[in-house]
Parts: C-alpha cells; sequence; structure tokens
C-alpha cells in the first residue's frame, strides 16, 4: 500500500468518525449558513512558486554578484 493509499484511508476513516459527531454536524450547519450569508471569506495566499523561491536565493548568493 502505497502512502497515498494510507492518507486516503485515514482521512476516509476520519471522515466516517465526524460524520456521526453532532458537534461536528452543528459545526458544518453553521458553516454553511454562514457561507449563505456571505460572512465566509475564502482567503488566498499569494506565495511564491518553489522555483522562483530557489531562482531568487541562487540570485542572491551566486558569486560575482553585489548585494545591494
Amino acid at each position: 500500500m502505497t502512502t497515498t493509499e494510507q492518507v486516503q484511508n485515514v482521512l476516509k476513516a476520519k471522515h466516517q468518525e465526524l460524520v456521526r459527531d453532532a458537534s461536528f454536524q452543528k459545526l458544518q450547519e453553521f458553516y454553511r449558513k454562514k457561507s449563505e450569508e456571505g460572512a465566509v471569506i475564502k482567503r488566498d495566499y499569494a506565495l511564491p512558486q518553489l522555483d522562483t523561491i530557489g531562482r531568487e536565493v541562487y540570485h542572491l548568493l551566486a558569486p560575482g554578484k553585489t548585494s545591494a
């Protein structure tokens, strides 16, 4: 069994456990209502792509570069 399959199995088991939990159901209902009211804001995080970070660090540490 691959790591991906193991993670999927754990998530499925946890989901089945949460679906039966009354407090989780109340939380889901609260979230649904607030979403319908427009009170839920989806956050978008503007993180640079990994290769951009690597490129930036490389250029900072590259020989022959002067530091600003």
